[in-house]
């Protein structure tokens, strides 16, 4: 509904464009004036037509952006003013922003990826319009940076998770690849190639306690630069579930110093009860209870991103006693 609203805005303020352009107080700008705001020589996507703000799609932030430079808002900058120059006379005025705003209009009526903003997850997976594994990449650099533009705020790992857009089925070019977002339902565009996500085990042992690395911010630090040197980009951190809570600011500092390093932490638990049937839903829920408790008392970037069970089978008797019996 909300959808069609903008769309008959959109056409509405396009029929009095024309006639609006002969009385518009904005500025023109001609190609020799506009120097400063040649083509981005690192932009890493290729050029958009109408992709002002230079973010690898033409979308009604565009058309906004334009609009406001046109009005001379302050502090209003082109980022990559030829892309705007839809008229093709090396110049941009009121005429570029009337075929902006007819562009944008038939991009939304055709776009299939409207189809799947704002779908459930569930869904999005039944009409195979995603993959079912979550995306094998780090989000970082300007890919990191976009999508929080978009969102309006910080990546959440607890919620925000991200799968490849399955282009075939919804009828797209394979050449482009986007990424939906089951904490938000929406779609990103993905502007620039990150490396595979890579995890190690963080076992809060006798050695962790010897080198300090929960108390010693100078050895933390350290610590963390090397697993980002290595590419760690996820660290499953362990510590019980009551513990978790009872060291909420032990835990917090730990993960927002990974998080500042583009990594996602989640708790690691080994917890024997999880192998014994009449004990393991109890284990369990008791778990997953102290991590949304947890959660909900830090910032954004102190947040878990879920929780990653390895129990040592060693450590349970009936395993000892049936290997035993099995020879």
């Amino acid at each position: 509904m909300g959808a069609n609203i903008s769309v008959k805005k959109i056409l509405a303020v396009i029929s009095a464009c024309i006639l609006a352009s002969f009385a518009f107080p904005g500025r023109q700008t001609y190609a020799t004036e506009t120097d400063k705001n040649d083509r981005l020589n690192d932009t890493q996507h290729e050029p958009v037509a109408g992709d002002v703000n230079a973010d690898g799609e033409f979308s009604i932030l565009d058309v906004v952006l334009m609009q406001k430079w046109l009005l001379t808002v302050p502090d209003t900058e082109l980022a990559d003013w030829k892309a705007g120059d839809l008229c093709e006379d090396d110049r941009l005025d009121v005429f570029d922003l009337c075929l902006m705003k007819r562009a944008l209009i038939q991009t939304m009526t055709h776009n299939p990826l409207h189809s799947l903003i704002g779908m459930e997850y569930e869904d999005a997976v039944q009409n195979a319009y995603i993959s079912k594994s979550e995306y094998n990449y780090q989000i970082a650099g300007n890919l990191k940076s976009t999508i929080e533009d978009k969102m309006g705020r910080p990546l959440d790992y607890s919620i925000d998770r991200f799968y490849l857009v399955n282009n075939e089925n919804l009828g797209l070019n394979s050449d482009t690849k986007y990424l939906y977002n089951a904490g938000t339902m929406d779609v990103y565009l993905i502007n620039e190639e990150t490396k595979m996500n890579c995890a190690t085990w963080y076992w809060k042992g006798t050695k962790a306690t010897l080198y300090g690395l929960d108390d010693d911010m100078e050895k933390q630090s350290e610590f963390l630069d090397a697993m980002e040197f290595y590419g760690i980009t996820e660290i499953y951190y362990s510590i019980g579930a009551n513990k978790l809570v009872n060291n909420k600011d032990m835990v917090e500092v730990f993960v927002k110093n990974a998080y500042a390093r583009n990594m996602k932490v989640y708790l690691l638990t080994g917890e024997k009860t999880w192998l014994y049937e009449d004990s393991y839903q109890t284990a369990i829920y008791n778990m997953f209870d102290k991590v949304e408790e947890y959660n909900s008392l830090v910032d954004y970037d102190a947040r878990l991103a879920g929780v990653s069970y390895e129990v040592s089978p060693t450590l349970s008797k009936l395993f000892l006693i049936s290997s035993r019996v099995g020879g």
